[in-house]
């Protein structure tokens, strides 16, 4: 299963229709994720002044003891769109770390094919789809905590929290890697392109 994972990566990688296509697809993803996003205001309400409320998934700071707190002021109309937003959030996490994978490898490829060679033969792409776990665990809790309402459930609060620094962390670690190798990729692509030229 990991194997063939990491021949998407590198398949998405050297084709610029299949790297188009992912970009896509994570554009498209995103902004149903923001659609939902700043409906919920107007369907989710709070006594704290001053306090907006979005979907848990877009709150990086989030506790376990404010899931619970939010929830008492979801309306249905709420509870419906966050069922939409966490299909979306299913697809997102999957096409992002996908996207990041085959950006990086085509970055390190233009940089240094001994190095592209050696990440290839070790599988290393497939770590960018660490976060992209931990973004699925996250949802899960998310899940638990809906079906389980309005009864609590700690265990599942923990989850979902854990998961989500988790995935935060991953995505500290790891966007500004496949960022930079692609930059650097291009760069060096771009110069070597032009020394003929010269």
């Amino acid at each position: 299963m990991l194997g063939k994972l990491h021949t998407l990566i590198i398949d998405c990688s050297l084709s610029w229709w299949k790297t188009g296509l992912l970009i896509l697809l994570f554009g498209m993803t995103m902004s149903q994720l923001f659609v939902v996003t700043n409906e919920f205001p107007g369907l989710a309400t709070s006594n704290n002044p001053g306090e907006t409320l979005v979907p848990f998934d877009m709150q990086n700071d989030l506790t376990t003891s404010q899931l619970y707190e939010q929830l008492a002021f979801w309306s249905p109309q709420a509870f419906a769109r966050y069922r939409w937003f966490q299909i979306v959030d299913f697809v997102f996490p999957l096409v992002g770390g996908l996207m990041s994978a085959a950006l990086a490898a085509l970055g390190l490829r233009l940089l240094s094919e001994k190095y592209y060679g050696i990440a290839v033969s070790r599988k290393l792409f497939l770590l960018f789809l660490i976060a992209t776990c931990f973004d699925w665990l996250e949802n899960l809790g998310f899940i638990w905590i809906l079906t389980m309402w309005p009864d609590q459930s700690m265990a599942a609060a923990q989850l979902a929290i854990l998961a989500k620094q988790g995935k935060l962390l991953c995505l500290t670690i790891f966007q500004p890697i496949w960022i930079m190798l692609l930059v650097c990729g291009v760069s060096v692509w771009t110069y070597r392109k032009a020394i003929p030229e010269r």
